[in-house]
């Protein structure tokens, strides 16, 4: 029996750059669940999330919570923010699972025998895209540039501080010169064809990661782009290069999913 909900109310606390907040948003609009976002500041996430009940992601090696983003509080069907919460999650994926199982009347994003797989593949596209943390394949590219780009001058500013054993400034993580800058983004390029690779194995026609059919993975790895595309700019060459990757397929993939890219919530 399914549960009796109807327009449920979901607040996401988000920021605008993390792929995970992305892949949330591309979650709830596929659904076509209404909610409401909420932009912090990144000093702003742990005191407003620990303010509101949401339990923080882990706990740091020092003994303090570690709060993020996207985090959303669920006040269910009667959309009252007066009341108390039906849920409160941290996580994309955790987001994802609690709203296939609350609201099972919209389209799943874990279609039921894929649950195993996409959480193998889930790891898999982590640790191809960026092992080991913070030097792997795409973050020296992209976290300087969301610095430089896209964050608002007190995010930045925190952004680099609690990033400074990596690299102080977070500028020094940047390939330095034509040729190691190169490099780079052909590791970057080769982790793609990889994932290109394993998609190009299946027998239904599409791009998705179950050809025809949407999935949680699928809104993982335009997460993943989207962070390319706001970092760089939508009309930069490295975004026009990234759209040309695997035979055209990120660009297609990326227009499949463009009407559950809206962040006008």
């Amino acid at each position: 029996m399914e549960n009796a909900v109807s327009s449920p109310q979901l607040y996401v606390t988000t920021h605008q750059i993390h792929p995970n907040s992305q892949t949330t948003r591309y979650v709830l609009n596929y659904k076509k669940l209404p909610y409401k976002t909420i932009t912090l500041e990144y000093p702003s996430i742990a005191p407003t999330l620990s303010s509101l009940g949401i339990p923080p992601l882990t706990i740091k090696r020092d003994g303090t919570p570690l709060y993020t983003c996207p985090s959303i509080i669920d006040y269910g069907p009667d959309n009252s923010s007066e009341g108390s919460p039906k849920a409160m999650i941290t996580d994309s994926y955790k987001i994802a699972e609690y709203l296939d199982k609350a609201y099972p009347s919209t389209p799943c994003v874990f279609p039921p025998g894929t649950e195993a797989l996409q959480a193998a593949f889930y790891k898999h596209i982590a640790d191809l895209i960026g092992p080991p943390w913070p030097t792997g394949h795409l973050y020296p590219l992209l976290l300087p540039k969301i610095t430089e780009n896209v964050l608002n001058p007190i995010s930045a500013e925190y952004y680099a501080y609690h990033r400074r054993d990596f690299a102080d400034p977070l500028s020094e993580l940047y390939p330095k010169g034509k040729e190691a800058l190169a490099a780079q983004w052909k590791k970057v390029e080769e982790s793609f064809n990889t994932i290109d690779t394993w998609l190009s194995k299946n027998t239904k026609p599409g791009d998705f990661v179950m050809g025809d059919t949407v999935t949680f993975c699928d809104f993982v790895i335009a997460g993943i782009l989207d962070a390319i595309r706001v970092a760089f700019g939508e009309e930069s060459e490295e975004w026009e290069r990234v759209m040309g990757w695997s035979g055209g397929r990120w660009k297609r993939f990326m227009g499949n999913l463009k009407e559950y890219a809206s962040v006008d919530h």
